[in-house]
């Protein structure tokens, strides 16, 4: 607790300390599927992991998909990059969500938040997409799929990071033939995290 609240310090932003219970946040009926799960942050220390083997690059745009308190959306704009755009159905963790935005220390470009369900989520200019087990297989087929068309639409190679995959992500995953495994991690809790890229060939 005391690293994540100096990381939270330094950075002038609130992640350790939930705006609202967890639990308050799960099956959401206005979702199309109601499998959202309650949020969670990856630790400070696994984070800056990721962002190292990621290595987001000028011409990205990073998508957060449940994004909570948006520790990691605030991690991945301090780096120069076109922008990050935070997805989160709360609206009270989006209100915080904004006022991290707006404190954040270093930040080196925009922070766009959108309360919406992901399956409603345009992903047209996307490259990089960050998702910390947010919702069940169902919404993760949609969101794939909605991502799969956005590539389509504008061909542009993506990256994306799934953090602690359960058994019905791992069965979605596998059927994305448009993206192939880039590699996998774990973090200090010993969670997985799952790395993908668009595979060879993909247009």
């Amino acid at each position: 607790m005391a690293w994540k609240t100096a990381n939270d310090r330094w950075l002038n932003i609130e992640t350790v300390n939930a705006p609202i219970r967890p639990a308050t946040s799960m099956h959401n009926p206005a979702t199309k599927h109601q499998d959202n799960f309650a949020f969670a942050s990856v630790d400070y220390w696994d984070l800056r992991r990721i962002l190292h083997r990621v290595a987001p690059s000028a011409q990205d745009v990073v998508f957060e998909i449940g994004a909570g308190l948006g520790r990691a959306a605030c991690l991945f704009a301090r780096y120069p990059i076109r922008k990050v755009v935070a997805i989160e159905l709360n609206p009270v963790l989006c209100e915080h969500l904004a006022r991290n935005a707006r404190t954040l220390r270093g930040r080196r470009c925009q922070i766009e938040i959108r309360s919406e369900d992901a399956v409603q989520t345009r992903f047209d200019d996307g490259t990089i997409f960050f998702l910390y087990n947010p919702f069940g297989p169902d919404t993760l087929r949609d969101v794939l799929a909605n991502v799969r068309s956005s590539q389509l639409a504008v061909p542009r190679p993506v990256q994306l990071v799934y953090v602690n995959p359960q058994a019905g992500h791992r069965a979605v995953f596998s059927q994305q033939a448009w993206l192939s495994d880039a590699g996998r991690m774990r973090t200090l809790h010993g969670l997985d995290v799952f790395f993908f890229r668009t595979s060879r060939g993909t247009p």
